[in-house]
C-alpha cells in the first residue's frame, strides 16, 4: 500500500512538471522521496532542451530577483534542499542527477538499473554528508573515485572542456558509457568522467548561463564559445555577487562597481554595466 502511494505521488509530480506522458514511467522504482523532478527526453532533441532548463531554473529560484534575473535560494524551503533531473535515453532507460538546489551542484547520479537487487547511487568523492543523506535514499551508495573539480574530471576523461562538444547526441553517447555498467567498469574513470563533464555542463552550467543554453541549441562549438563558457563557468560566484550588489545600488541595476573581470586563458571580458552581461545569465547564485 505504501509503495502504491509513493508511485501515485511520483507520477502526479512528473505530470505537473510538464513531462510528456510517454516519459512518466515507473519513477516509483527509483527508491527515494519525490523531492522534485525535472525531466529531459533526449529523443525530443533541442526542441525541448530549453524548456527543460527553464523548468530547472523555476524549480530552484528564490521568490525575489536581482536586476530581473532569477536567483537560487540561500536557504531552500525544508525538504527542497536537494532535487533531481532525469535524463531519459528512452521510456525504459534513464539516468537521474542528484542536485543541491541552492547552488546547482551535481553530487550524484543513478541509472534505473538494479545491481544485486538494489538501485545504486554514484556519489562524487567530495559529496557532502548531507547530500548522501538526502539523495537517493534506499539505494546502495557507491563513492566514485572522481570529485566534482573540473581539473580532476578533465584529467580522468583525458579531455578538456575546450575539447568536448556539448550536444544532445554527445550526451547520449556519454550516458551509454555509464548506463548499466558494473562498478569495476566505472572505476576505470574515463567514461564516468566524460559523462560527468557533459552532464554537469549541459544541465547545471547551461541553467546558470543562458548563452550556454543557446549555444548548445544552435550547436555552437566554436573556439570563442568554448573560451567564454569556461571563463563564465569558473566565475559564476563573482558574476552573481556583482549583479546582486548592483541590485542594491543607487540607481540600481545600472553600474557594476568595481569592474567585473571575467577571464581565463584566452578570454577576458571587463564588465562595467549590468546591461553588458544580463542576457548571458540564466540564474544567479544566492547572495548573502
Amino acid at each position: 500500500m505504501e509503495g502504491m502511494k509513493l508511485a501515485t505521488i511520483c507520477v502526479i509530480w512528473c505530470m505537473m512538471a510538464v513531462v510528456a506522458s510517454s516519459a512518466v514511467v515507473e519513477y516509483e522504482e527509483i527508491g527515494e522521496k519525490p523531492l522534485g523532478y525535472v525531466t529531459f527526453e533526449l529523443a525530443r532533441g533541442v526542441q525541448s532542451y530549453s524548456s527543460f532548463l527553464t523548468r530547472l531554473r523555476n524549480a530552484v529560484e528564490a521568490p525575489t530577483r536581482a536586476c530581473g534575473l532569477q536567483s537560487t535560494r540561500i536557504t531552500p524551503l525544508p525538504g527542497t534542499e536537494y532535487g533531481y533531473a532525469n535524463l531519459l535515453l528512452s521510456n525504459t532507460e534513464w539516468i537521474t542527477l542528484g542536485i543541491e538546489t541552492k547552488n546547482l551542484y551535481v553530487w550524484a547520479y543513478q541509472d534505473n538499473v538494479k545491481y544485486d537487487g538494489k538501485y545504486r547511487a554514484n556519489f562524487l568523492s567530495n559529496a557532502p554528508t548531507e547530500a548522501k543523506s538526502n539523495l537517493f535514499s534506499g539505494s546502495t551508495i557507491r563513492i566514485s573515485r572522481l570529485p566534482s573539480d573540473y581539473t580532476d574530471l578533465e584529467r580522468a576523461a583525458r579531455a578538456s572542456r575546450y575539447d568536448l562538444i556539448l550536444g544532445i547526441e554527445k550526451l547520449r553517447g556519454a550516458m551509454r558509457g555509464v548506463y548499466g555498467r558494473q562498478e569495476n567498469q566505472l572505476n576505470q574513470g574515463k567514461e564516468e568522467a566524460k559523462f560527468l563533464l557533459l552532464a554537469i555542463q549541459m544541465v547545471a552550467e547551461a541553467a546558470r548561463f543562458k548563452f550556454m543554453e543557446e549555444g548548445i541549441v544552435r550547436n555552437d562549438n566554436t573556439p570563442y564559445m568554448k573560451l567564454k563558457m569556461v571563463a563564465f563557468e569558473n566565475d559564476w560566484n563573482k558574476i552573481s555577487k556583482a549583479i546582486h550588489q548592483a541590485e542594491g545600488a543607487t540607481p540600481k541595476c545600472i553600474k557594476i562597481t568595481p569592474t567585473l573581470v571575467i577571464s581565463n586563458i584566452g578570454y577576458r571580458q571587463e564588465v562595467n554595466e549590468v546591461a553588458e552581461i544580463i542576457n548571458d545569465i540564466g540564474i544567479l547564485k544566492y547572495y548573502g
